[in-house]
C-alpha cells in the first residue's frame, strides 16, 4: 500500500471513554481531506491550545473511516504520563492538533492465506486496524472466508487488562488469549502460547504481524530464528518529533556493522529479523 504525505490539521474530539482501568478509546473528527492511513502508521497528537506539554505524543491509529463531510480516526492508549493524561481528560468537542499519518505501515502479502496477529498489552491498537483492513479487503473483493484465515493471539498480565478485543473478535477467525496470572485463557505469556502452535503454520503461506512490549518481541524473535515465516513487528518507541529530525527514536538494525534507523520514519514497522534485539 502506498504511503501518503502527512498533513497538519486540527481535529475535534467526538468521544473519549475509559474502556478498562487506565485504557482509553478516543474518536477524533478531522477534515475529509485527511490522508487515508496505512495499518501500522501513527499520528502525533497534542491538546490545543497550550504549550505544556510542548510536543505532541505518538499514537497508533486504531481505526479510520471517511465520510462525505469528515473523517474519523480512533486511537486506543494507556495513560502513562502527562501527555496521555491530558488527552484522556478531554471532553467531546475539545480541539486537538494532529500531524499524520506518519511512518511506515505493515506490508500486506495478499497471496498468504494464513495471517497471524500477536498482540501484547496495548499492542492491540495498530493490529486491530490491520485486522479490520484485511476483513474489509476480503469483503470488497467478494472473497469467501476460507481464502484467508486470520488468527489472533492476544496476551496481557490479567484478563481485566485485555481491552480492545472487540474488533479482533469480529475480524479474525479465532482469537486465542493468554494471561500471565491465568485469569483467562492460556496461563502464561502470549509468546509461549504462540510457540505451541508455531509448527502448524506453513512458512510459504503465512504472514505474521506483532506489536507489544520489547521483551515480548525479543522473545518472538528468538523463536522465529529457526523459522522462515514472514514477520513484521511494530515497535513501541518513545518519539519526540515524529518527523525524524530529533533522532530520539533510533533503532539498532542488522548490517555489515551496527547501523541505526528512525522508528518514526523508517518504522515503526520493521522486519523482525532486521532489528538488533540485544544491544
Amino acid at each position: 500500500m502506498a504511503v501518503t504525505e502527512p498533513v497538519m490539521m486540527t481535529g475535534r474530539v467526538a468521544t473519549n471513554r475509559e474502556v478498562a482501568a487506565g485504557q482509553f478509546l478516543t474518536s477524533i473528527k478531522v477534515a475529509a481531506t485527511f490522508p487515508a492511513p496505512v495499518p501500522g502508521q501513527f499520528v502525533m497528537l497534542k491538546a490545543a491550545p497550550g504549550f505544556d506539554p510542548l510536543l505532541g505524543r505518538p499514537f497508533s491509529i486504531h481505526s479510520f473511516a471517511r465520510g462525505a463531510d469528515q473523517a474519523v480516526l480512533e486511537i486506543f492508549y494507556r495513560v502513562v504520563g502527562k501527555g496521555t493524561g491530558l488527552l484522556a481528560s478531554l471532553l467531546p468537542e475539545a480541539m486537538v492538533n494532529i500531524v499524520g499519518p506518519l511512518g511506515q505501515g505493515f506490508r500486506i502479502l495478499a497471496e498468504r492465506k494464513n495471517v497471524v496477529i500477536i498482540a501484547g498489552g496495548m499492542g492491540v491498537a495498530p493490529l486491530a486496524f490491520l485486522a479490520r483492513h484485511l476483513n474489509l479487503t476480503r469483503q470488497a473483493e467478494n472473497r469467501g472466508g476460507e481464502d484467508r484465515l486470520v488468527i489472533c493471539y492476544a496476551g496481557a498480565a490479567t484478563l481485566a487488562c485485555l481491552a480492545g478485543l472487540e474488533t479482533l473478535k469480529a475480524c479474525c477467525a479465532d482469537v486465542r488469549i493468554s494471561t500471565d496470572d491465568g485469569s483467562g485463557g492460556f496461563h502464561g505469556n502470549v509468546i509461549d502460547l504462540f510457540r505451541r502452535d508455531l509448527p502448524s503454520y506453513n512458512p510459504d503461506d503465512t504472514a505474521l504481524y506483532a506489536c507489544g512490549p520489547v521483551p515480548m518481541l525479543r522473545g518472538l524473535a528468538e523463536i522465529m530464528g529457526g523459522s522462515d515465516i514472514f514477520c513484521q513487528v511494530s515497535l513501541e518507541e518513545r518519539m519526540a518529533c515524529g518527523l525524524g529530525a530529533c533522532l530520539g527514536c533510533a533503532v539498532a538494525v542488522q548490517g555489515g556493522k551496527r547501523a541505526y534507523q528512525r522508528a518514526c520514519q523508517d518504522g515503526p514497522v520493521f522486519n523482525i529479523r532486521d532489528v538488533v534485539w540485544r544491544c
